[in-house]
């Protein structure tokens, strides 16, 4: 197996957590209760030195940022470069790889198992034998058709309608790679079950693997593109750094999926104008976008974000998938910092990735209050689902929050030191030191609803409203939005080609994953798994339309 780096060979993530080790480890419930959501034998890419062979830099008429990277000291050639080790990256250098083209994986990650595509739990797809099994008779056809309306028609519904026509087949391929499969559960309670979890840990390492033995595929680490390689106005691939090195690496076309912006702090800012909790590995710094742009795509206006679906965040909060965060998720009262609600709070507890999370990016942050038997529960039998009742119309919290937290005293003394956990003894004092101004009011006007049973601001569901009792401690949480990744960026037709503001096509360069502009829209799809799901599909996509305008 040709790989670079020392670092290529760690089986584990930097960062230690993945999402899936959470569901399984912290929440203590096995990943089916759970519900969610190269080449051995062959030669490596052509490495060659810039002054020796002519080739390099001097040949790149790509417009160069202020502080650009200047001359390459080494070049690889490749027929197709996929830059991106991530869901959308594995999956086109297996289809390029698979048509026959030589193809180079640069990825910044150290290694294919810290990113993004190898943490995530599960996937969408229909018609496989898994949701059958489970009673699942809706066809491709008609979950395209309901993703395309929730969604209100904003993507390039041809691409997106390949895409969806190819998730059966992405389960396939997994099951190939020997990836364990299994059904989740439609814990969005949307009428669809369609979530496929991943039973293999480490499946990013594993797909590797699976693509270096059969094809002709390199994998080279801990390298970032970042400019574009223009030659007589065609895409020819990326200038990336790798340490202090500046590398060329050269193919007659090329694949961005890098993964998205959630680390880039300006493009987040001009997207989002928010703080936002990265749930998430470092390595979606933003530059494909930026890439693209510079070779002339056009970047789309509507850019979306996987929030969180298993925990809150906050950003003074530095561990991952922290349990004192789940309480954001829970449907309890929500307050803003004015001590406002802001939001149906059930619609947050079964929907936060999509349109119920969405209302969190309205507030700077956010506090869930909670009177002490409800925070007690956090570590009863039963969990806070329990404390609610056991409510049927609460799929998440019977998924995620129906067990107790371990150490649960522990994690909350932790957040009090760190300035994001209080308890007060009374409603006046949490109002008054936090500059809640009107939470009295609001505690007030919320047990009214809960007494009643008719929540007349909001509307949220009586199975979810219980009156806070004002006679003992209160307990606050300050959280923020939380998000496992961005989606959107520059534009593309049906084929992942990129596309410039005209329409025409940025010759060369295709664009696959969660940066590519014309496959989501705003909310994130209510169907669970679709990020993944559409990731892997447009990845595939664009490796075959890349080796065949490679002449593969």
């Amino acid at each position: 197996m040709a790989q670079h780096n020392s670092t290529n060979n760690q089986q584990t993530s930097e960062r230690g957590l993945t999402r899936r080790g959470f569901l399984t480890g912290a929440l203590g419930v096995g990943v089916g209760a759970a519900g969610f959501g190269m080449l051995a034998g062959c030669s490596s890419a052509v490495s060659s030195d810039s002054a020796a062979d002519g080739t390099g830099a001097e040949t790149s008429d790509a417009p160069q940022a202020e502080g650009g990277l200047g001359a390459a000291s080494q070049t690889v050639e490749a027929d197709v470069v996929v830059v991106g080790a991530g869901a959308a990256g594995m999956m086109a250098a297996l289809e390029a790889g698979k048509a026959g083209a030589k193809v180079v994986v640069i990825s910044n990650s150290p290694n294919a198992v810290a990113t993004n595509g190898s943490m995530v739990s599960g996937t969408c797809a229909v018609e496989t034998k898994y949701v059958e099994e489970m009673g699942e008779t809706i066809t491709t056809g008609e979950l395209f058709n309901y993703m395309a309306e929730f969604i209100h028609g904003m993507p390039n519904l041809r691409l997106l309608r390949s895409c969806v026509d190819l998730m059966p087949s992405n389960i396939e391929i997994f099951e190939d790679m020997g990836i364990a499969m299994m059904a989740g559960a439609d814990r969005y309670d949307i009428g669809i079950v369609d979530v496929h979890l991943f039973g293999t840990e480490n499946k990013g390492q594993v797909m590797q693997d699976y693509i270096t033995d059969k094809y002709d595929v390199e994998f080279v680490y801990e390298t970032e593109a970042q400019e574009p390689i223009m030659e007589n106005g065609v895409f020819a691939g990326v200038k990336a750094k790798q340490g202090d090195t500046v590398i060329d690496y050269k193919g007659k076309s090329t694949v961005l999926a890098c993964g998205g912006f959630l680390f880039d702090e300006e493009q987040m800012d001009q997207s989002f104008g928010n703080q936002i909790a990265k749930l998430s590995s470092p390595y979606q710094t933003g530059y494909g976008i930026r890439i693209a742009k510079a070779a002339g795509a056009y970047r789309e206006s509507i850019d979306t974000m996987g929030l969180s679906d298993i925990v809150g965040g906050n950003i003074k909060n530095e561990d991952w998938f922290n349990p004192a965060c789940m309480p954001a998720l829970y449907g309890g009262l929500l307050v803003n910092p004015q001590g406002n609600r802001f939001m149906n709070e059930y619609n947050l507890a079964m929907a936060s990735m999509s349109y119920g999370g969405e209302p969190l990016l309205r507030v700077p942050e956010y506090f869930a209050i909670f009177d002490e038997a409800g925070f007690k529960a956090n570590t009863e039998e039963g969990g806070y689902y329990g404390y609610m009742g056991n409510p049927e119309c609460w799929m998440s919290g019977l998924l995620l929050y129906s067990n107790p937290i371990e150490g649960f005293d522990e994690l909350v003394s932790n957040a009090e030191s760190d300035g994001w956990a209080w308890t007060f003894d009374s409603v006046a004092d949490a109002a008054k030191e936090l500059n809640l101004t009107n939470l009295e009011q609001t505690i007030t006007d919320y047990n009214g609803f809960c007494e009643t049973g008719n929540d007349t601001e909001f509307f949220k569901r009586a199975e979810m409203l219980k009156a806070l009792d004002t006679d003992g401690p209160i307990h606050v949480f300050q959280y923020n939005a939380a998000a496992f990744n961005t989606a959107g960026g520059c534009r593309t037709d049906e084929f992942c080609r990129a596309l410039k503001e005209d329409f025409s096509v940025v010759d060369g360069l295709y664009i696959a994953g969660v940066e590519n502009g014309s496959l989501y829209g705003r909310p994130y799809y209510v169907v669970g798994g679709t990020m993944s799901g559409l990731s892997y599909s447009s990845g595939r996509l664009a490796g075959m339309q890349a080796a065949e305008y490679a002449g593969k």
